[in-house]
């Protein structure tokens, strides 16, 4: 399975990695590190994400992963032989369909 990502999903993983990178280049590359990791088990068992937002979608395929040391949110969805990253969003943020959907 390949992973691809959303532009939306680059844009937040950059402005993230900025924000890190600010405090620490150490932290920035750890979070890189958590977030490669986690895609590629994703990849491995797509459908272990939860379906707690699923709703948020039309065809309710979106799936949830939390990352184990940072407070973010991978939202993806599955797609034939594709593992879609469409946001990556910080926990305590508030979530509706058109945040998703962008």
């Amino acid at each position: 399975m390949r992973i691809s990502l959303s532009p939306v999903a680059e844009r937040d993983i950059l402005d993230i990695t900025d924000y890190y990178a600010d405090c620490s280049s150490i932290l920035a590359e750890r979070f890189i590190d958590e977030l490669q990791a986690t895609l590629h088990g994703l990849c491995r068992q797509p459908g272990i994400g939860s379906r707690r937002y699923a709703h948020l979608l039309p065809d309710r395929s979106l799936r949830m992963w939390q990352l184990d040391h940072f407070p973010y949110l991978l939202f993806y969805r599955r797609h034939h032989e594709t593992l879609w990253l469409l946001r990556v969003l910080h926990e305590r943020r508030a979530l509706s369909r058109k945040l998703i959907r962008h």
